[in-house]
Protein backbone atom coordinates (compact mmCIF):
# COMPACT_ATOMS: atom_id res chain seq x y z
CA UNK A 1 0.00 0.00 0.00
CA UNK A 2 2.85 2.76 0.91
CA UNK A 3 4.39 1.77 -2.21
CA UNK A 4 0.77 2.36 -4.42
CA UNK A 5 0.90 5.74 -2.27
CA UNK A 6 4.34 6.77 -4.04
CA UNK A 7 3.30 5.74 -7.11
CA UNK A 8 -0.02 7.59 -7.14
CA UNK A 9 1.61 10.92 -6.77
CA UNK A 10 3.77 10.04 -9.67
CA UNK A 11 6.62 8.95 -8.01
CA UNK A 12 8.85 6.64 -9.93
CA UNK A 13 7.59 3.10 -8.35
CA UNK A 14 11.31 1.77 -8.49
CA UNK A 15 12.68 4.35 -6.49
CA UNK A 16 10.11 4.44 -3.95
CA UNK A 17 10.39 0.58 -3.27
CA UNK A 18 14.38 1.29 -2.84
CA UNK A 19 13.76 4.18 -0.48
CA UNK A 20 11.40 2.22 1.50
CA UNK A 21 13.72 -0.86 1.79
CA UNK A 22 16.66 1.33 2.62
CA UNK A 23 14.39 3.29 5.77
CA UNK A 24 13.42 -0.24 7.13
CA UNK A 25 16.96 -1.15 6.97
CA UNK A 26 18.30 1.89 8.67
CA UNK A 27 15.64 1.65 11.16
CA UNK A 28 16.31 -1.72 11.86
CA UNK A 29 19.83 -1.11 12.14
CA UNK A 30 19.50 2.12 14.67
CA UNK A 31 16.73 -0.39 17.02
CA UNK A 32 19.01 -3.20 17.04
CA UNK A 33 22.24 -0.89 18.04
CA UNK A 34 20.15 1.11 20.81
CA UNK A 35 18.14 -1.99 22.34
CA UNK A 36 20.51 -4.93 21.76
CA UNK A 37 23.45 -3.16 24.49
CA UNK A 38 20.51 -2.59 27.03
CA UNK A 39 19.07 -5.49 26.87
CA UNK A 40 22.58 -6.99 27.59
CA UNK A 41 23.09 -4.25 30.16
CA UNK A 42 19.94 -5.24 31.91
CA UNK A 43 20.40 -9.15 31.76
CA UNK A 44 24.19 -8.59 33.39
CA UNK A 45 22.54 -5.92 35.86
CA UNK A 46 19.88 -8.98 36.92
CA UNK A 47 22.08 -11.96 36.98
CA UNK A 48 24.63 -9.72 39.27
CA UNK A 49 21.37 -8.98 41.90
CA UNK A 50 20.03 -13.00 41.91
CA UNK A 51 22.11 -13.55 45.55
CA UNK A 52 19.73 -10.03 46.88
CA UNK A 53 16.89 -11.86 45.67
CA UNK A 54 17.29 -14.94 47.03
CA UNK A 55 18.27 -13.25 50.35
CA UNK A 56 15.41 -11.34 50.41
CA UNK A 57 13.06 -14.47 49.51
CA UNK A 58 14.63 -16.34 52.29
CA UNK A 59 14.34 -13.68 54.68
CA UNK A 60 10.17 -13.97 53.60
CA UNK A 61 10.06 -18.00 53.66
CA UNK A 62 12.06 -18.53 56.59
CA UNK A 63 9.75 -17.68 59.41
CA UNK A 64 7.59 -19.60 57.61
CA UNK A 65 9.97 -22.80 56.88
CA UNK A 66 10.55 -22.48 61.37
CA UNK A 67 6.39 -23.29 61.42
CA UNK A 68 6.89 -26.38 60.44
CA UNK A 69 8.97 -28.46 62.24
CA UNK A 70 9.44 -31.75 59.63
CA UNK A 71 11.79 -29.35 57.08
CA UNK A 72 15.57 -28.51 57.07
CA UNK A 73 16.25 -25.03 57.36
CA UNK A 74 19.53 -25.36 55.44
CA UNK A 75 18.50 -27.65 52.57
CA UNK A 76 15.86 -25.08 51.86
CA UNK A 77 18.01 -22.13 51.80
CA UNK A 78 20.49 -24.22 49.92
CA UNK A 79 17.73 -25.31 47.10
CA UNK A 80 16.35 -21.71 47.07
CA UNK A 81 19.48 -19.98 46.43
CA UNK A 82 20.03 -23.11 43.72
CA UNK A 83 16.92 -22.48 42.12
CA UNK A 84 17.37 -18.57 41.91
CA UNK A 85 20.82 -18.98 40.39
CA UNK A 86 19.85 -21.22 37.93
CA UNK A 87 16.71 -18.82 36.83
CA UNK A 88 19.19 -15.73 36.97
CA UNK A 89 21.69 -17.29 34.57
CA UNK A 90 19.25 -18.37 32.37
CA UNK A 91 18.46 -15.16 30.27
CA UNK A 92 22.29 -14.35 29.90
CA UNK A 93 23.28 -18.41 29.15
CA UNK A 94 20.46 -17.75 26.93
CA UNK A 95 22.35 -14.72 25.25
CA UNK A 96 25.56 -16.25 25.15
CA UNK A 97 23.96 -19.49 23.44
CA UNK A 98 22.07 -17.48 20.65
CA UNK A 99 25.77 -15.18 20.18
CA UNK A 100 27.76 -18.18 20.31
CA UNK A 101 25.34 -19.61 17.24
CA UNK A 102 25.77 -16.76 15.28
CA UNK A 103 29.30 -16.20 15.38
CA UNK A 104 30.20 -20.60 14.83
CA UNK A 105 27.88 -19.98 11.74
CA UNK A 106 29.58 -17.32 10.58
CA UNK A 107 32.64 -18.98 11.52
CA UNK A 108 32.68 -21.08 8.53
CA UNK A 109 33.47 -20.44 5.10
CA UNK A 110 29.80 -22.09 4.61
CA UNK A 111 28.05 -19.66 6.87
CA UNK A 112 30.02 -17.01 5.55
CA UNK A 113 28.44 -17.72 2.07
CA UNK A 114 24.92 -18.72 3.03
CA UNK A 115 24.70 -15.18 5.30
CA UNK A 116 25.85 -13.27 2.03
CA UNK A 117 23.02 -14.88 -0.23
CA UNK A 118 20.82 -14.48 2.07
CA UNK A 119 21.41 -10.57 2.25
CA UNK A 120 20.92 -10.86 -0.74
CA UNK A 121 18.18 -12.27 -1.86
CA UNK A 122 15.87 -10.67 0.61
CA UNK A 123 16.37 -7.32 -0.28
CA UNK A 124 16.27 -8.66 -4.24
CA UNK A 125 12.88 -10.68 -3.82
CA UNK A 126 11.59 -8.07 -2.26
CA UNK A 127 12.42 -5.62 -4.78
CA UNK A 128 11.13 -7.40 -7.49
CA UNK A 129 8.04 -8.85 -5.59
CA UNK A 130 6.57 -5.09 -4.76
CA UNK A 131 7.83 -3.83 -8.26
CA UNK A 132 6.15 -6.71 -10.28
CA UNK A 133 3.29 -7.29 -7.67
CA UNK A 134 0.24 -5.93 -9.67
CA UNK A 135 1.81 -7.47 -13.04
CA UNK A 136 1.94 -10.89 -11.21
CA UNK A 137 -2.11 -10.54 -9.74
CA UNK A 138 -3.01 -9.37 -13.46
CA UNK A 139 -1.20 -12.35 -14.72
CA UNK A 140 -3.30 -15.01 -12.09
CA UNK A 141 -6.17 -13.00 -13.12
CA UNK A 142 -5.69 -13.76 -16.68
CA UNK A 143 -5.22 -17.25 -16.09
CA UNK A 144 -8.88 -17.69 -14.62
CA UNK A 145 -11.80 -18.83 -16.71
CA UNK A 146 -13.73 -16.06 -17.66
CA UNK A 147 -16.69 -17.25 -16.54
CA UNK A 148 -15.52 -17.66 -13.09
CA UNK A 149 -13.40 -14.46 -12.44
CA UNK A 150 -15.31 -12.12 -11.25
CA UNK A 151 -16.67 -14.70 -8.57
CA UNK A 152 -12.93 -15.62 -7.77
CA UNK A 153 -11.75 -12.11 -7.71
CA UNK A 154 -14.60 -11.03 -5.63
CA UNK A 155 -13.88 -14.31 -3.39
CA UNK A 156 -9.98 -13.43 -2.99
CA UNK A 157 -10.38 -9.97 -2.19
CA UNK A 158 -12.43 -10.63 0.73
CA UNK A 159 -10.16 -13.07 2.31
CA UNK A 160 -7.31 -10.55 0.98
CA UNK A 161 -8.73 -7.54 3.05
CA UNK A 162 -9.84 -10.04 6.18
CA UNK A 163 -6.37 -11.83 6.46
CA UNK A 164 -4.43 -8.15 5.93
CA UNK A 165 -7.09 -6.43 8.17
CA UNK A 166 -6.04 -9.26 10.75
CA UNK A 167 -2.61 -9.17 10.48
CA UNK A 168 -2.27 -5.08 10.00
CA UNK A 169 -4.53 -4.99 13.55
CA UNK A 170 -2.00 -7.92 15.20
CA UNK A 171 0.60 -6.00 14.44
CA UNK A 172 -0.76 -2.70 15.88
CA UNK A 173 -1.90 -4.06 18.66
CA UNK A 174 1.83 -5.58 19.32
CA UNK A 175 3.47 -2.20 18.77
CA UNK A 176 1.24 0.08 20.81
CA UNK A 177 1.69 -2.32 24.00
CA UNK A 178 5.39 -2.68 23.56
CA UNK A 179 5.35 1.35 23.49
CA UNK A 180 3.61 1.62 26.26
CA UNK A 181 5.03 -1.70 28.47
CA UNK A 182 8.53 -0.63 27.68
CA UNK A 183 8.82 3.19 29.12
CA UNK A 184 6.05 2.37 31.40
CA UNK A 185 8.26 -0.66 33.31
CA UNK A 186 11.28 1.50 32.71
CA UNK A 187 9.78 4.36 34.78
CA UNK A 188 8.98 1.71 37.53
CA UNK A 189 12.18 0.65 37.21
CA UNK A 190 11.17 -3.14 36.21
CA UNK A 191 14.44 -5.72 35.83
CA UNK A 192 14.70 -6.16 32.16
CA UNK A 193 11.83 -3.72 31.70
CA UNK A 194 12.74 -3.55 28.16
CA UNK A 195 13.28 -7.04 27.02
CA UNK A 196 10.20 -8.11 28.85
CA UNK A 197 7.98 -5.23 27.06
CA UNK A 198 9.35 -6.25 23.55
CA UNK A 199 8.74 -9.93 24.06
CA UNK A 200 5.26 -8.81 26.06
CA UNK A 201 4.43 -7.07 22.52
CA UNK A 202 5.06 -9.88 20.45
CA UNK A 203 3.56 -12.26 22.32
CA UNK A 204 0.28 -10.19 22.35
CA UNK A 205 -0.47 -11.27 18.75
CA UNK A 206 -1.23 -15.08 20.36
CA UNK A 207 -4.17 -14.26 22.78
CA UNK A 208 -3.36 -13.94 26.47
CA UNK A 209 0.68 -15.09 25.41
CA UNK A 210 1.45 -11.68 26.67
CA UNK A 211 0.35 -12.62 30.08
CA UNK A 212 2.94 -15.56 31.10
CA UNK A 213 5.50 -13.65 28.31
CA UNK A 214 4.89 -10.34 29.99
CA UNK A 215 3.15 -9.68 32.88
CA UNK A 216 3.70 -12.47 35.56
CA UNK A 217 7.66 -11.88 34.69
CA UNK A 218 7.43 -8.06 35.26
CA UNK A 219 5.47 -8.79 38.38
CA UNK A 220 7.72 -11.45 40.16
CA UNK A 221 10.99 -9.22 39.24
CA UNK A 222 9.55 -6.12 40.46
CA UNK A 223 8.47 -7.86 43.43
CA UNK A 224 12.30 -9.18 43.94
CA UNK A 225 13.96 -5.91 43.33
CA UNK A 226 11.57 -3.39 45.53
CA UNK A 227 10.94 -6.18 48.04
CA UNK A 228 6.96 -4.06 48.62
CA UNK A 229 3.68 -4.29 46.88
CA UNK A 230 3.34 -0.84 45.55
CA UNK A 231 5.40 -1.55 42.64
CA UNK A 232 4.25 -4.82 41.78
CA UNK A 233 0.67 -3.04 41.98
CA UNK A 234 1.80 -0.02 39.52
CA UNK A 235 3.00 -2.88 36.99
CA UNK A 236 -0.46 -4.31 37.38
CA UNK A 237 -2.18 -1.34 36.69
Amino acid sequence: PIIDRFEEKKINRSLAILFLLTLLFLGLVLVASVAVPLIVSQIEALTSAVPRYVKSVSEWLIPLIEKIPELNKARIEEYLAEGFTALGDLPLRFMKSVGGWVVGQLSSFIGIIVAFVNLLIIPVASFYLLKDFDRIVEKINLRIPVRHRDRTKDFLGKVDRALSGFFRGQLTVATIISAILVPGLYVIGTPMGLLIGLCAGAASIVPYLSVVVGFLPALLLTWLHFGDFAHPAMVTL
